[in-house]
């Protein structure tokens, strides 16, 4: 199950308890930065809108993450 752990400046920064994605919105979706440590590294973007689903935005990310 995904969980939605913050929301701070059009960010989201969802789990699935193995692993945390930060969602930073981009021009035409958002940027994908992954949680190492305690740092996050960019690892690619999604083309979403804020109206995607949690659920969705996770998949979309997980499949395109390089």
């Amino acid at each position: 199950m995904i969980k939605n752990i913050g929301i701070e400046n059009g960010e989201r920064i969802l789990t699935d308890g193995k692993r945390t994605i930060k969602f930073e919105k981009h021009d035409q979706g958002y940027q994908i930065w992954e949680l190492k440590g305690n740092t996050y590294y960019r690892c690619g973007i999604v083309n979403a809108d804020e109206e995607t689903e949690n659920e969705d935005l996770w998949n979309m990310a997980t499949d395109d993450l390089y």
